[in-house]
């Protein structure tokens, strides 16, 4: 009965904040004692949360793209050195 009261007001505290979630799956886990929060506790908490959940996202969407950049510049170092050894090779470069 507890469980079901529980499921309930997550559930409810979980719809009223869905368009602020990232595509990403969450599995939540009461502890004991949530059977006695208010789905206004339950939605203070999840909004925390969700904050917490949208700064990591953005932070590691961001992190990605550095990475990429960083990749293309390594990629562009390693062309630029092979141009430039082959100019010394050649004598073109002192």
């Amino acid at each position: 009965m507890a469980r079901n009261r529980i499921k309930r007001r997550l559930r409810e505290a979980v719809r009223l904040e869905l368009s602020a979630l990232p595509a990403v799956d969450l599995v939540l886990v009461a502890r004991a004692g949530a059977a006695d929060a208010s789905v206004e506790d339950f939605d203070s908490v999840l909004v925390t949360l969700l904050s917490d959940v949208a700064t990591n996202y953005v932070q590691l969407r961001t992190l990605e793209q550095q990475l990429e950049y960083l990749r293309t510049n390594v990629q562009l170092q390693r062309t630029s050195l092979s141009i430039a050894q082959a100019k010394f090779k050649g004598g073109q470069v002192s």
